[in-house]
């Protein structure tokens, strides 16, 4: 079943929010190489600048998810972006590395904001038996992301601050293209038709956010939450450090890492294609335990084979294409399909926020780690990645394989004498 060109558009709109937040990650990463001789950074300079965007984006997801339940997916989408777009440009002109903080910290709230929000826009927009692939497709415009931001930084890499420059304007550009398009969306039906009834009649700001940590939803809140964390800890560990693994333990060139890191994503990329293909199936469920266990392999390989040009190479192929089905791209279908309307973004607010504050904060040692040991990073990766296939298989599938029994877990509650919105439903 294909969708309309319009639902396509509705869908790929809001996915450039994952492709900002996949390759300012990246950018950020390779730019701070580029500037650590020039503006002289140290190793803690570096980690601070990367747990910063990390903690802008925490602070903003858990804002911004509330935010979106309440006043809509639209509205917040396109303010997300605007807002994006003054932090990338003060990050483009910024004369000292002074300037880059303010900037870092204002694209990733921007980023926080944007990613719940976008992704409840696609999945309430979506027509019934597609949901889980245009969700799926914020996956694969993520790694889209991060080929275009490698193969840039490939043939940038050499101009050094300039390569750096141009890196980030390619962010801003990206940001600009989406808000012109975004005035052209559509608000969400489902967020309109849940803000008329509401929970039990009630308007979305009497809607109350403690629902979320008791009851029928604390569970499957704890469970993503723990999932998304051990997932995505290595993942983010990956994204932003890969360069600087290649560079200062591997001993190779930042323009020649850019182009291992680009010729190693088209395996990612074949994962989320074929996610997208199956994630409205029944197979999704055997494709994560695979998923789940090349991720313990890919991280495993350099923990005891140590990190060289070819290991990396490896971890970041595998990781990527395991990831694809037991990753960021699983999480998103998943919290679209456990939680109702009215706390679908709060909830995914709450689980990006509490994730990205400790990937933050882990990406502030990460620099002191690996200068250290490299392989105590990796072994501490690989435990990361088992837990979170654990999690994953042990408690939040079975929560979703309830799926439909349950009118609250299922979707909203209706006003009386109506039924509820029905849950996303698998194909048989």
């Amino acid at each position: 079943m294909a969708g309309s060109s319009s639902h396509w558009r509705q869908s790929l709109v809001p996915g450039l929010m994952s492709y900002l937040d996949a390759g300012s990650i990246i950018t950020l990463g390779i730019s701070l190489v580029l500037l650590q001789e020039p503006l002289g950074l140290t190793p803690w300079d570096i980690g601070a600048l990367s747990g910063l965007l990390t903690a802008g984006l925490a602070v903003g997801a858990v804002a911004g998810g509330r935010i979106s339940d309440m006043l809509g997916r639209k509205n917040v989408f396109l303010g997300n972006l605007a807002m994006y777009i003054v932090g990338a440009l003060l990050v483009v002109i910024a004369p000292s590395a002074a300037l880059l903080y303010p900037g870092v910290v204002i694209m990733g709230l921007a980023m926080g904001i944007g990613l719940p929000t976008s992704l409840a826009l696609i999945a309430e927009s979506a027509q019934e038996g597609l949901k889980g692939r245009m969700v799926g497709l914020s996956s694969a415009l993520w790694l889209v992301g991060i080929m275009a931001t490698l193969g840039l930084a490939t043939g940038v890499a050499h101009y050094g601050p300039l390569g750096a420059r141009i890196l980030f304007g390619h962010m801003l550009a990206i940001a600009v293209l989406a808000l012109i398009f975004g005035f052209g969306l559509e608000e969400s039906r489902e967020w309109r038709e849940a803000r008329r009834a509401g929970r039990d009649g009630a308007k979305p700001a009497s809607v109350p956010v403690r629902e979320l940590f008791r009851g029928r939803l604390a569970a499957p809140l704890i469970a993503l939450t723990a999932f998304f964390v051990f997932v995505n800890l290595p993942a983010n560990s990956l994204g932003q450090f890969m360069t600087y693994l290649y560079v200062n333990v591997a001993g190779v060139d930042a323009s020649r890492a850019s182009l291992l890191g680009l010729l190693g994503l088209p395996v990612g990329l074949v994962g989320a294609v074929v996610f997208m293909k199956f994630a409205d199936s029944r197979l999704r469920k055997p494709l994560f335990y695979v998923g789940a266990v090349l991720q313990v392999v890919a991280f495993g390989l350099p923990a005891v084979a140590g990190i060289t040009e070819l290991t990396v190479f490896l971890m970041a192929a595998v990781a990527g294409f395991g990831g694809a089905f037991a990753g960021e791209g699983i999480y998103k279908v998943w919290n679209q399909e456990l939680f109702p309307t009215m706390y679908r973004a709060t909830a995914q607010g709450v689980t990006y926020g509490v994730t990205r504050g400790l990937t933050a904060g882990f990406a502030i040692v990460t620099p002191a780690i690996i200068a250290y040991n490299p392989a105590v990073l990796m072994w501490i990766l690989t435990g990361l990645v088992a837990l979170a296939g654990l999690v994953g298989a042990l408690a939040v599938q079975r929560m979703g394989a309830e799926r439909g029994t349950d009118p609250w877990l299922a979707g909203d509650a209706a006003p009386e004498g109506e039924a509820p919105e029905p849950a996303l439903e698998l194909q048989r």
